[in-house]
C-alpha cells in the first residue's frame, strides 16, 4: 500500500508538471501579475464586445500589451498617455472594464496594443518599432509564463504548445 502510495505521488508530481510558481498566476510582466481570476473577468467583460475571438486570443494580446507598456523608450512612452488610453477604451467600449480592479490592468494592456498598433501602422512605423526593438526583445524575455499555457516565446511575442499542466484552466464557475 505504502509503494502505490510513492507511485501516485509520483505520478501527480509529474503530471503537474514541477511548477513551483502560483498556480493561480497566468504571467507575469515586469511587476504585473495576471492571474486566472482577472483573466476570466476580463474575458467575460469583454466577451460581448466582439473585440477578440476567445479568452486565449485575449490573453496574447494582453501580454503584447504589458510588454509594450514596460518599455522605456521614449517614442512609445509619448505615444501612452492616460488621455490617449482614455481615448481607446471610449473607442473600444470598455470605459468601466478599464476601472475595475480585476480588470484594470488587461484593459491597460489591451489600450497600449491598440495605440501602439496606430503607432507602426503610420508610415515611419517599421523605423519606431526597428528603434525600440532591442528593448521589447528585452522585456519580452522577462514574461513569466504559467506552464499551464505551454512555452513563452519571446522573439514571436506569444506563447506555444499545449503546456505542462494537465489540470484545467480554472473558471469562475469552478471556484464559486
Amino acid at each position: 500500500m505504502k509503494r502505490i502510495s510513492v507511485v501516485l505521488a509520483a505520478a501527480l508530481f509529474l503530471l503537474t508538471g514541477c511548477y513551483g510558481g502560483d498556480p493561480n498566476m497566468a504571467a507575469k510582466v515586469g511587476d504585473v501579475v495576471i492571474t486566472e481570476q482577472e483573466l476570466d473577468a476580463s474575458w467575460e467583460a469583454i466577451r460581448p464586445l466582439n473585440l477578440v475571438s476567445d479568452r486565449t486570443q485575449l490573453f496574447k494580446v494582453a501580454l503584447v500589451g504589458l510588454i509594450l507598456d514596460n518599455i522605456e523608450s521614449p517614442t512609445v512612452q509619448a505615444a501612452v498617455t492616460e488621455e490617449d488610453l482614455e481615448s481607446v477604451y471610449t473607442e473600444l467600449a470598455v470605459g468601466e472594464f478599464s476601472k475595475q480592479p480585476d480588470t484594470a490592468d488587461i484593459s491597460r494592456a489591451l489600450g497600449v496594443y491598440v495605440l501602439l498598433q496606430s503607432i507602426v501602422s503610420a508610415d515611419d512605423g517599421l523605423e519606431v518599432l526597428e528603434a525600440v526593438n532591442a528593448e521589447i526583445v528585452s522585456v519580452s524575455e522577462t514574461v513569466e509564463l504559467n506552464p499551464r499555457y505551454g512555452e513563452w516565446d519571446p522573439s514571436n511575442y506569444t506563447f506555444s504548445g499545449s503546456g505542462a499542466l494537465a489540470t484545467p484552466i480554472p473558471t469562475a464557475e469552478a471556484a464559486g
